[in-house]
């Protein structure tokens, strides 16, 4: 037999926890005190090196938050809507929305519909839709919506952007919540917010950088790029607002569909005939 110590587990929250006699690892993060810590077979001890062996599987874990799917999926779901920072993040950026009963606003990227119910709670006469490509999450916000007794406002659709350019109706707002890091054509991504959205809408990104130890830098570059993006694409009155502070701050970028480009359309139209 190779030698043999306790279990140690590296928990997603970053911190580092030995097993408790249960043979769950115990840890005061706020969704590791939920029931879906890690578990441990046995009598609490593997052989070296157990880190090796549970480090693969966070790895599976911190990947499906780009597409969630299958019970890794549904649990990264969990993880979303119990994490107190991503709680704050969807609260602080539907309040910066400034809906009202008849606005339109469309959420891409929902997950496990935090924001969707927060919006659906102020829109009541409007129309409230939450596109995610993940069934897992649909699934999810559907369950939530559900829960809170709103789900009859709120339009759920699964697939990508590209729903956007066959959906038959505009928006006031579109958001979405650390959705841009997960992005591999940015400009493509805001173009379409910018064609679905109506003249003086909204579109407003909400970054944070997550697992980075130059959280600050990080999340600077990142708001860098979504700024000339959204002047790249059109948007105008670009402003950044920072809605959580700290070393891992939460910036919002929103950008406006400027009244100027119906008229520029009028001219061009009233110009072709």
């Amino acid at each position: 037999m190779g030698h043999r110590r306790p279990v140690v587990l590296e928990h997603l929250c970053g911190r580092v926890a030995g097993a408790s006699r249960d043979g769950v690892s115990s840890c005061a993060c706020p969704w590791h005190s939920r029931p879906f810590g890690w578990r441990v077979a046995g009598d609490a001890t593997v052989d070296i090196p157990s880190r090796q062996r549970v480090m693969p599987v966070k790895s599976k874990i911190v990947a499906q938050f780009r597409h969630p799917s299958g019970p890794l999926g549904a649990l990264a779901g969990r993880i979303m809507a119990a994490r107190p920072s991503n709680r704050l993040r969807n609260e602080k950026t539907v309040e910066l929305l400034d809906l009202q009963p008849d606005s339109h606003v469309l959420e891409i990227g929902c997950g496990p519909g935090l924001a969707l119910s927060k919006c659906a709670s102020v829109v009541t006469s409007g129309r409230v839709v939450g596109l995610d490509h993940s069934g897992v999450m649909i699934r999810q916000a559907r369950n939530r919506l559900e829960r809170q007794g709103v789900a009859d406002r709120v339009a759920l659709i699964e697939g990508g952007i590209e729903i956007l350019a066959r959906w038959p109706d505009s928006f006031d707002r579109i958001f979405s919540l650390n959705v841009i890091q997960f992005l591999g054509d940015k400009p493509g991504f805001f173009r379409a917010a910018f064609d679905a959205l109506v003249q003086g809408g909204l579109c407003l990104t909400t970054y944070q950088p997550r697992l980075d130890t130059d959280g600050s830098r990080t999340a600077r570059r990142m708001i860098a790029s979504i700024e000339d993006t959204l002047h790249a694409v059109g948007f105008e009155n670009v402003t950044e607002i920072e809605i959580i502070g700290g070393a891992t701050p939460a910036i919002c970028v929103v950008g406006q569909k400027s009244d100027r480009h119906r008229s520029q359309s009028a001219k061009k139209t009233k110009g072709d005939s």
